[in-house]
């Protein structure tokens, strides 16, 4: 728990949230076998920093109102934080939040939700240069917390703040915010999923008892009467109309296969070895009735997949709405030529963020206004296919070459794609909008293949764009 209050009156809330996909608070530093790793407690669990939880808070309000509740330093003068907040818990199998330092290692070790959360799932990444492809000299792979971590931690707010915790409870209701690194990669995605809240004025001795019974440790359970308000706020923050939200359901054509895969599976196997190319698969943790269970291997759609492919039909759209097309080329010398003299999209960097330093750059510095999440596909069946390798030079097959593969078929994809609709001064280039819509539009007519293989006509698929607004902000804007 926090400290005590500095005033007479003030607010407590316990909320527990749950991670709808896997996520990534950094330790800032790596191990023996990883190149990033999340922050852990003494146990060796994944913990959620208080920092981490007040910076996010902070950037969902203006600056000003943000300077008021979180304090400021201007030099010799500034504000102290009017909010308090503790470091977040994670919770065992029986949903209850595991102590910063156990008793017993077996406490652990016996835990299989506990032993999932120590282990975390792995990560792997390419790095992607310039243009926008992989670079091969630069693979990196991350330790992340698996999908399904829940965690509790506590708010404090000074000065008679009952508004201001229903404020900061209804940002964390929104579905909007993300906690983490990655957090346009997929990763970071959120659900509060009970909260307790109270006010307590020390001057009544009624509150003062409450106050009392109310346990510093965070993984003793509340008694009876302490906090007496459970639910979710009823205040809807301000600028909630800010984020639009699309979930978009896919139903695959044929066969989709994100690779990179290890064989964990029984079907992954054949015979005695296994497939040489598999699908990627991570574990997560499922809660039924109060208590967690360790769902291995499951099939998970990484939002980076989705989000490249379209990063590349919103080029190709928005160049054909300007009429920016290339000639084709007399020579190879030329194809290069071109390559060289053509610069990236200015609608590309506006959606999906510019990392470019240079003041001399085209486009200012911005972050991306994209954030999909990772999806997860229910009951896919397994398809296996035989491939020959080619000689790159007879294309005839290459003797002692034979390899074969594990793609999916069937099921269902679910994802959701979040749009920051906050323009600020940088006004969303002519098209972009529009080369958006459209690039989604082919993502669900079988026109965009997602995942790897798509020049052997895996990945497309069929689908439908649900917005949560029914379309009417795309709609509008697209069309200025």
């Amino acid at each position: 728990m926090i400290k005590a209050a500095r005033g007479l009156i003030f607010s407590v809330a316990r909320v527990t949230i749950e991670f709808r996909t896997a996520f990534l608070v950094s330790s800032g530093s790596e191990d023996d076998l990883r190149d990033a790793v999340f922050v852990v407690d003494a146990n060796g669990l994944p913990a959620l920093p208080g920092s981490s939880i007040a910076g996010v808070l902070r950037h969902a309000f203006p600056e000003n109102r943000a300077r008021e509740l979180f304090g400021y330093q201007d030099q010799n003068g500034g504000e102290s934080s009017t909010v308090e907040i503790s470091w977040g818990q994670v919770h065992d199998r029986n949903n209850l939040p595991t102590p910063f330092r156990c008793d017993s290692e077996s406490n652990l070790t016996g835990d299989p939700v506990l032993s999932c959360l120590r282990a975390g799932v792995k990560r792997d990444h390419a790095r992607i240069n310039p243009r926008g492809v992989v670079d091969g000299r630069g693979k990196f792979d991350e330790l992340a917390v698996p999908a399904g971590a829940r965690f509790t931690f506590e708010l404090l707010v000074h000065e008679e703040g009952a508004t201001i915790l229903d404020s900061l409870l209804a940002r964390l209701d929104s579905g909007v915010l993300r906690f983490g690194g990655k957090s346009r990669r997929g990763l970071g995605t959120f659900a509060t999923v009970d909260s307790w809240k109270d006010e307590f004025d020390l001057s009544k001795s009624e509150d003062r008892s409450r106050f009392r019974n109310l346990p510093r440790d965070l993984s003793r359970p509340i008694p009876d009467g302490v906090l007496r308000f459970r639910g979710p706020s009823a205040l809807k923050p301000q600028g909630e109309d800010r984020w639009v939200k699309a979930t978009v359901t896919l139903n695959p054509e044929d066969f989709w296969f994100f690779g990179g895969g290890e064989p964990v599976l029984d079907e992954h196997l054949r015979g005695d070895r296994a497939y040489e190319a598999l699908p990627v698969t991570e574990a997560r943790i499922v809660w039924k009735a109060g208590t967690g269970e360790v769902v291995e291997s499951q099939h998970s759609i990484p939002a980076s997949g989705i989000k490249g492919a379209l990063r590349h039909r919103l080029a190709f759209h928005g160049r054909r709405l300007e009429g920016t097309f290339v000639e084709v080329p007399e020579s190879p010398k030329a194809w290069l030529e071109i390559r060289e003299a053509l610069a990236e999209w200015d609608g590309v960097l506006w959606w999906f963020g510019n990392e470019n330093n240079s003041e001399t750059a085209s486009f200012p510095r911005t972050a991306g206004r994209v954030f999909i999440s990772d999806g997860w596909i229910e009951q896919p069946r397994s398809g296996g296919l035989d491939h020959v390798s080619l000689d790159r030079f007879t294309q005839g097959p290459m003797d002692g070459a034979l390899f074969d593969e594990r793609p999916l078929y069937g099921g269902s994809i679910a994802l959701e794609v979040v749009i920051d609709t906050h323009f600020g001064e940088s006004k969303p280039p002519r098209h972009s909008i529009a080369a958006f819509e459209k690039a989604l539009d082919d993502l669900c007519k079988g026109k965009l293949a997602i995942g790897a293989g798509a020049a052997r006509g895996h990945g497309f698929c069929r689908g439908k764009v649900a917005w949560s607004d029914d379309g009417s902000w795309i709609k509008k804007v697209a069309n200025e």
